[in-house]
């Protein structure tokens, strides 16, 4: 265990308290892990503790106990840096014991949340996962990240005009997004670390809707040169872009399947905006009968069971569609969905601010983010 040391600056710790400033969570019900959180030492040890705590109980798995028999437990001890973990099982089993070594408190809590998580369920977590977003800046909208729980807040984009519709690949570090820098919209990419911003797309009239594919190596998104929104594929540093669809209509919206194989999309070949799916290589597109006469938005689940999507019935709504079971749910008020690489988390965006659903238990918070007018979150996977 980390031995005591200076203490760490308050502010520091501040900042590990307002992750509690969060709207309550309410749940609806779940079989659960009970998992206590045993005593964490050092000069951080209690503030480490108490937001492990909330990490694991939005997760949506976990029921936290009073330590006791017959419960998982987790000790620990913090330098207000750094943080060392301890699991034990129900029967007093070692599970791991580990240490953390990020420049960041809250990685380093986010780190072990995600181990915990993975030891217990099977199932790797989400906190040290991370969202991007549209927010307003100095009144324009630049693009924005942060974690999962919205801790960890930065900024992205300096472009001073207007950055919207950002595309989140983890495993290649990067975001695609489109830019009016130049006057027009085009499509750029920027390393996850604010890095080595390039424009990879700037044909003739409306370039947008960026979408990475799983593997990182591919961006889907529409192109209008050709006079009306059509499909298309790009390779990730640019390039000559092929064309997915040649239609009448607008194109608009594409999600990529798991295997990166297909790509759902929204038209409004109908008249009224409806989602399609197509090979990834082109070919005969077919529309998915969903139930409803507005569907747009669309983002399939990492684990390809699901479809969320958003749709005009009494308001604008966030609905799920099974493919397993065929049936569609209309979940709540909002747009934009994405989803959690767990498959079980949505973020989405409702009234100008960022929301994170458990779509499984029903668990949903309001992220507090300082930032206005967010919109379009993209969650990494």
């Amino acid at each position: 265990m980390i031995a005591p040391k200076i203490l760490a600056p308050l502010a520091l710790l501040i900042t590990l308290l307002n992750i509690q400033a969060q709207d309550e969570i309410i749940v609806r019900g779940s079989s659960k892990f009970d998992v206590a959180i045993g005593n964490f030492g050092g000069p951080a040890g209690t503030t480490v503790a108490q937001a492990l705590s909330k990490r694991l109980r939005d997760s949506g798995y976990f029921n936290i106990k009073a330590p006791g028999p017959g419960l998982f437990v987790v000790i620990g001890g913090s330098d207000g840096r750094q943080v060392d973990g301890t699991l034990t099982g129900p029967q007093g089993q070692s599970m791991f014991r580990k240490g953390y070594r990020n420049a960041r408190i809250d990685t380093n809590i986010a780190r072990l949340a995600d181990d915990i998580t993975e030891a217990i369920t099977g199932i790797p977590g989400i906190n040290g996962t991370s969202l991007v977003f549209v927010g307003r800046s100095d009144g324009r909208k630049e693009i924005f990240q942060c974690l999962a729980d919205g801790s960890g807040l930065r900024q992205l984009t300096r472009d001073r005009g207007i950055c919207v519709s950002p595309s989140l690949s983890s495993k290649r570090g990067y975001v695609a997004y489109t830019s009016y820098a130049s006057g027009y919209p085009d499509i750029y990419t920027i390393g996850a670390d604010g890095s080595n911003r390039r424009r990879i797309i700037n044909a003739p009239g409306t370039n947008g809707g960026a979408a990475i594919s799983p593997d990182g190596g591919r961006i889907a998104c529409t192109m209008s040169f050709s006079g009306n929104k059509e499909l298309y594929v790009v390779s990730r540093g640019g390039g000559r872009p092929r064309a997915l669809t040649r239609t009448a209509a607008s194109e608009s919206s594409p999600t990529w399947s798991p295997n990166g194989s297909e790509i759902i999309y929204s038209s409004d070949q109908t008249g009224r905006p409806q989602l399609y799916r197509i090979s990834a290589s082109g070919g005969r597109a077919r529309q998915l009968s969903l139930g409803y006469g507005y569907c747009t938005e669309p983002a399939w689940s990492p684990d390809g069971n699901r479809l969320a999507f958003t749709v005009k019935a009494g308001g604008i709504a966030i609905a799920l569609h099974d493919f397993r079971t065929g049936k569609t749910t209309r979940l709540r008020a909002g747009e934009d969905p994405t989803w959690a690489p767990d498959s079980r988390h949505l973020a989405f965006a409702a009234g100008g601010s960022l929301y994170r659903l458990n779509v499984d238990t029903g668990a949903m918070q309001r992220l507090a983010v300082n930032v206005s007018s967010i919109s379009e979150p993209s969650w990494g996977r």
